[in-house]
């Protein structure tokens, strides 16, 4: 009686364990470049994951996500204050590991937009692509 009870439980805890093991994927990969700025290249000579030396002014790998962010003018904060937007992406090195530790965060400052380059109109979205 023991035996089957076990072996219920194992079939119904089977496919809860296979469904947790699916759910912890790692980071899809993209082949991604962000061109940085000649001035803030400096910055990304070293790799997060590897620490070693890279091009810091054109970076290979994934863009896994853009990061804006808002903060008050002054403190303390109140209704009527401006807040201040600043966008960054978040980073993941071609070289680097699947983990979350080896992210970077790059603000948009940093990097050299097409759109700076070649003096094109602004889309609806920026020209953030």
């Amino acid at each position: 009686m023991k035996t089957v009870k076990n072996k219920y439980l194992f079939l119904v805890f089977l496919p809860l364990l296979l469904l947790l093991a699916s759910a912890c994927s790692t980071i899809k990969r993209y082949d991604d470049a962000v061109r940085i700025k000649e001035n803030d290249s400096q910055k990304y000579l070293i790799t997060p994951g590897t620490k070693e030396i890279r091009d810091g002014r054109t970076l290979h790998g994934t863009v896994v996500n853009v990061l804006i962010t808002m903060q008050p003018d002054s403190c303390p904060p109140t209704i009527a204050k401006k807040m201040i937007s600043d966008t960054s992406i978040v980073f993941l090195d071609k070289d680097s590991p699947d983990q979350l530790d080896y992210l970077q965060t790059i603000p948009l400052s940093d990097i050299e937009l097409v759109r700076t380059l070649y003096k094109m109109p602004v889309n609806k979205y920026d020209n953030i692509n």
